[in-house]
């Protein structure tokens, strides 16, 4: 019997379209979750967990081992509690860019390394600083961003009236909100802190019951306003 070549060539052409298709999907949803991390994570009541995406990534890992020195992280877990936290990890290769700074802080003693399976590090705080400058650092990348730029009265009622001015089912994203508003030409110069201000208004206004969710926030779901009497009647 012989081998079709032509039958297994096909096969093989199908099954990676599908997995190229698996990999879009799920790039996609890993900048969703990253993307509604960011936005949300900062309406949680832990205003001291929040580094904010403009921390260096250096601090960042640092304060993230630093916050539980017990504690022994992957850096697979160190990426996820920096997104968690609010970093924008902007590089090419944030893993490797991870890996390296954990390597860093291990040669300069400020974290230990074990291995607990072959070619799987583990990593946790030793409890000392590198350099004298550190903790001054990492108490500054734990900062909550500074909102006040933003006249938290002012964008309420500029949010207000872009849902007054649309019908009931127009449902917007906060993403969409900020983009309005910078359209409409509300002042912005930082555009990460300008949206988490716009994803408190959305909160307050859901809780006066002006707007209401729409669908799986923060992945996907967005906010409407609540009819009037007259428009449910």
């Amino acid at each position: 019997m012989t081998f079709d070549y032509e039958a297994w060539l096909k096969a093989a052409q199908d099954r990676l379209e599908t997995l190229y298709q698996q990999k879009a999907a799920i790039e996609n949803e890993i900048s969703a979750l990253e993307h509604g991390i960011r936005g949300f994570a900062p309406l949680v009541n832990q205003p001291s967990l929040w580094f904010g995406p403009e921390a260096g990534i250096t601090d960042a890992v640092r304060a993230v081992l630093k916050t539980d020195p017990s504690r022994v992280f992957t850096a697979t877990e160190v990426r996820n509690e920096l997104v968690k936290r609010g970093i924008l990890l902007k590089q090419q290769n944030p893993m490797a860019t991870i890996h390296q700074v954990l390597a860093r802080l291990v040669s300069k003693g400020a974290a230990e390394i074990f291995t607990q399976e072959p070619g799987r590090n583990r990593y946790k705080w030793a409890g000392r600083s590198e350099e004298p400058a550190d903790k001054a650092r990492a108490n500054n990348a734990r900062k909550p961003p500074d909102l006040s730029r933003f006249p938290m009265p002012k964008l309420t009622e500029a949010i207000r009236s872009i849902f007054a001015a649309t019908a009931p089912n127009d449902v917007f994203t906060p993403r969409q909100i900020h983009d309005r508003l910078l359209r409409s030409g509300f002042p912005a110069q930082n555009h990460q802190d300008f949206l988490l201000s716009v994803n408190i208004v959305l909160k307050r206004l859901v809780e006066q019951r002006v707007v209401e969710v729409v669908g799986d926030l923060p992945f996907g779901g967005g906010f409407k306003r609540k009819p009037s009497p007259s428009e449910t009647g």
